[in-house]
């Protein structure tokens, strides 16, 4: 047993457990909190929402130590859940089919095999995690590092419903190495990786940040990563350098103007790929301003500029006879200044804005654009036509060039008072196509609920607002003025020539009343338990921060209560109490914010 100091979590200085009975070393909470809190800052940066779960596995090497250590301990696992773990490991070592491999050196032989047999323990390791788990929980284990008298495996686990919604590919495996499957998977990857060479540090753990990387750099590795695989995958042997060719392509401009196209990545040749256009001489992606040149020819519907992973060597498009199943030919999209994407089969697997990758989204959310029009035209004549508005606004998402849409049940008097700034029209209704010709000029184009048109290249009006950004251009400040002075019900759709998508007002989802009462008990159960355990009481408030919107007065004060209280035991016990934010009534709440 070892006395456990104090660490840190989410920001809190925490006095947790005082003994670790699974002894491995003396900094392993340390370690693990760490690890947890470097992959809670990796899946935030590319937009991954939801929380991993840092565990170590110790497997013991002498016959004096413990044979299973798990940190951390009474938690979610027991030693006993893993006792199958070796043998089963030894059964998918004896029928792997890298069982039977030789090698002339016998030194190399031996690290190789050794290597084959952790691999396979940590496969091992993964089905007991996900048997014995009390929530469906998709775990990685990564390959063992020696600690002390122990064999210590990193592991992150994620929900299943979080990670089956995640882009990705299928093949797992390219000319007998593993392929990246997504930009999550990869980050897991590279987490994993980091976190065994750490652990060969003298007293790892003994530091704030033992991955040694930011969050940034990390996912930037990442990215990388599911790129070359993917021009593995084409059967290319290039690939290394396509990420900052593309991320130095996208933002060069050329005489002046901002770089819009396409690239196919694909062998050459593939019969797959049809080359329409051939150069005498291969450009090198790493020559950007020819790169950049060759885009403006490109587009995203009829025709790409060809690359195997290191040079453009034509231009051309994909056959109908591609098969997606095979999962080699990937789309590479210039989508705007430092912006860029790609996809495989017209699904996207990453976007990449500035040199900083992300998981692809919708560039504006259908269901939160929905619920915005349903409750704020919720009593409009005519009654608001949710698919037409969304298929205007999804139109307007996709212009090259900044624009703005305004939704008013006050449209034509709007559009009348508007008259001597604006283009009034008859009434009608625009077909998206329509819509991208009137957005080319100046000002924002006039709807009403039920999708009607009133006027174009309006000029909007509007009092000064202490709700702007002077972070924003004038055309965002300018939606924010309006919506404040706006008599009726209103909604504004605005792009802005970054590419950046704002639905006006953002109002605050819809939950339900028992998400929230679920919240503040786990709360509760967490910081009045006998014996609380510091990370998922942490947990647990960073969840009712999330959802501090929509607590009642009631419920405020509750948890304040229970706080307070908490705080108070910890300096009567001689630890450190923290006074934390006060909850209160947010004055904007109301019923309308709870699912009926």
């Amino acid at each position: 047993m070892c006395a456990r100091p104090l660490t840190t979590v989410a920001g809190y200085l925490w006095v947790v457990r005082d003994t670790i009975r699974y002894f491995m070393w003396s900094f392993q909470p340390h370690f693990r909190h760490s690890m947890q809190m470097g992959a809670e800052r990796a899946f935030e940066t590319i937009g991954f929402g939801t929380k991993p779960r840092a565990l170590l596995i110790g497997f013991g090497t002498k016959s004096d130590s413990w044979p299973i250590c798990i940190e951390p301990e009474y938690r979610f696992f027991q030693p006993e859940h893993l006792e199958g773990v070796r043998t089963r490991a030894e059964d998918l070592y004896g029928s792997h089919a890298g069982r039977s491999l030789m090698h002339s050196d016998a030194r190399l032989h031996e690290r190789y095999h050794q290597v084959l047999r952790d691999r396979c323990r940590a496969d091992a390791l993964v089905e007991a995690l996900e048997m014995h788990s009390p929530e469906p929980i998709s775990y990685f284990a990564g390959i063992s590092s020696r600690v002390g008298d122990y064999e210590v495996h990193p592991v992150i686990g994620v929900p299943v419903h979080a990670i089956g919604v995640v882009p990705q590919l299928t093949t797992e495996e390219v000319d007998e190495r593993p392929a990246v499957r997504s930009l999550v998977h990869s980050c897991i990857d590279l987490l994993l990786g980091l976190s065994r060479q750490a652990l060969y540090q003298p007293e790892a753990g003994d530091s704030l940040d033992v991955l040694g990387v930011s969050a940034e750099e990390l996912v930037r590795r990442a990215a990388t990563n599911l790129v070359t695989s993917a021009a593995r995958s084409t059967g290319s042997l290039f690939g290394n350098s396509i990420f900052s060719s593309l991320v130095a392509v996208s933002t060069t401009r050329y005489e002046g103007a901002t770089g819009f196209g396409s690239l196919i990545l694909a062998a050459d040749p593939n019969e797959d790929v049809r080359v329409d256009l051939r150069l005498q001489q291969p450009v090198a992606l790493s020559e950007t301003r020819t790169v950049r040149k060759l885009l403006e020819i490109s587009d995203r519907d009829r025709i790409s500029l060809l690359t195997d992973g290191s040079k453009i060597y034509g231009l051309g498009r994909v056959e109908a006879s591609y098969l997606p199943s095979t999962q080699k030919v990937f789309e590479l999209d210039v989508v705007g200044s430092g912006q860029w994407t790609m996809r495989h089969a017209g699904a996207p697997l990453l976007t990449v804005e500035f040199g900083q990758p992300h998981l692809p989204k919708d560039r504006i959310d259908r269901k939160r654009f929905a619920d915005t029009v349903s409750r704020l035209f919720k009593d409009s004549s005519p009654a608001a036509d949710t698919e037409r508005l969304w298929s205007l606004a999804h139109a307007a998402a996709e212009q090259a060039h900044g624009t703005m849409l305004v939704i008013t049940e006050s449209a034509g008097e709007t559009a009348a008072r508007l008259s001597a700034q604006a283009i009034g029209i008859e009434e009608t209704e625009l077909s998206p196509e329509l819509l991208q010709q009137a957005t080319s000029i100046d000002g924002a184009v006039l709807f009403a609920p039920d999708g009607t048109c009133h006027a174009i290249g309006v000029i909007l009006d509007g009092r000064a607002s202490s709700e702007g950004d002077r972070s924003r251009g004038a055309r965002y400040n300018s939606a924010v003025r309006y919506l404040s002075g706006a008599s009726s019900p209103t909604m504004i759709v605005l792009v802005s020539e970054d590419g950046m998508i704002n639905v006006l007002p953002e109002l605050h989802p819809r939950i339900s009343r028992e998400t929230l009462a679920n919240a503040i008990e786990i709360y509760r159960m967490h910081t009045t338990a006998e014996e609380v355990d510091a990370e998922l009481r942490a947990d647990a408030w960073d969840r009712l921060e999330e959802l501090a919107f929509y607590l009642s007065e009631e419920q405020c004060d509750l948890i304040n209560e229970l706080e307070t209280k908490y705080q108070d035991d910890q300096l009567a016990g001689g630890h450190i109490a923290l006074t934390g934010r006060k909850f209160t009534r947010q004055p904007a709440m109301n019923d309308s914010y709870f699912d009926e």
